[in-house]
C-alpha cells in the first residue's frame, strides 16, 4: 500500500518486469548472467524506478510534526532492530515487503507467514537464506544512518543478552517449538526417525542460542553485528535475492 501511495504513477510489479526483461534480453544475446550483470539491473531499478526514498517520504507525509515523525522513527528502528534478530537467530525464512505492516498509530512493526525451514522428508533445519534478514534501502534510509549504527544495534545487543540469560531458559522454549514444528512436517514418525528429529533438534537450539551469542558480544566498544549488518545491506548482496522478495523497498 506504501508504494501504490507514493509511487501512483508506477505499476507495482515494474521492477520486476524489467529485471525479467533484462534477464531475457541477456538470455538472447548470450550474454553471461553473473554478479556484476546482476548488479547494474539492482542499480537501474534503485535509481531509476523504485528509488530508496519511498519509505522515508511516505513516513514525512504521514507524520508531518517533527515530533511525531522523530517518535516513529525510533519506534520502528526498535521494531526493525528486534525483527532482524529474530530472523537471524531462529534461520527464519525471507520476508516480503506483504508480509509487514506498520501501525500508524503506534509505530508498531507486525511480520506474518514467517516459517521455520524444515524439510518435509527428512525434517532437517534446511539454511535457505542468502542474507540474515531483511534490511533494504529504503528501510535504511527511513531509520537514517545514525540509527543504523547506534540505537539499532545496541537494540539487536540488548534484546541479545536477555535472550541467553540462564534464567530465562531460551533453549527450553525453542526445544518445544522447535518439536512441535518438526512434528508438524512429518508424516512418518517411526522409532529411527524419532532419535533422528531429536538431534536434529538439539543441533538446531545449538545453532540458534550461538548465533545469539554473536549478536549479544560486546566487548571494549567492539560488536560483531556491524559486519553481519553489512553482509545484508551490501548491493552485491541483495542484488542475487529473488526479485519477489523486493531487495529495493
Amino acid at each position: 500500500m506504501v508504494l501504490q501511495e507514493q509511487t501512483p504513477e508506477m505499476e507495482v510489479d515494474a521492477p520486476i518486469a524489467y529485471y525479467y526483461e533484462q534477464l531475457g534480453r541477456m538470455q538472447n544475446e548470450g550474454s553471461v548472467l553473473n554478479r556484476i550483470a546482476l548488479n547494474k539491473i539492482y542499480h537501474f531499478i534503485q535509481t531509476n524506478i523504485l528509488p530508496p526514498t519511498v519509505l522515508l517520504d511516505w513516513a514525512k507525509k504521514t507524520y508531518p510534526d517533527p515530533v511525531m515523525f522523530w517518535s516513529f522513527r525510533h519506534q520502528i528502528t526498535r521494531q526493525t532492530a528486534l525483527d532482524c534478530l529474530v530472523q537471524f537467530a531462529l534461520f527464519l525464512s525471507s520476508l516480503k515487503p506483504e508480509h509487514i505492516y506498520i501501525t500508524q498509530e503506534t509505530g508498531t512493526l507486525s511480520t506474518v507467514h514467517y516459517h521455520i525451514p524444515i524439510s518435509k522428508e527428512t525434517g532437517e533445519f534446511v539454511h535457505e537464506q542468502h542474507i540474515p534478514f531483511r534490511l533494504t534501502p529504503n528501510m535504511i534510509t527511513l531509520m537514517g544512518p545514525i540509527s543504523l549504527s547506534g540505537p539499532m544495534v545496541f537494540s539487536m545487543i540488548a534484546a541479545a543478552r536477555c535472550l541467553i540469560d540462564p534464567k530465562l531458559g531460551t533453549d527450553a522454549i525453542l526445544h518445544a517449538i522447535l518439536k512441535d514444528e518438526v512434528q508438524a512436517s512429518i508424516k512418518d514418525m517411526t522409532e529411527p526417525r524419532v532419535i533422528s528429529m531429536i538431534e536434529d533438534i538439539q543441533s538446531a537450539v545449538n545453532q540458534i542460542m550461538s548465533r545469539l551469542q554473536t549478536a549479544a558480544h560486546f566487548d571494549k566498544a567492539e560488536s560483531k553485528l556491524p559486519s553481519i549488518i553489512s553482509l545484508t545491506t551490501t548491493p552485491e548482496n541483495l542484488c542475487r535475492l529473488d526479485p519477489a522478495w523486493y531487495p529495493w523497498l
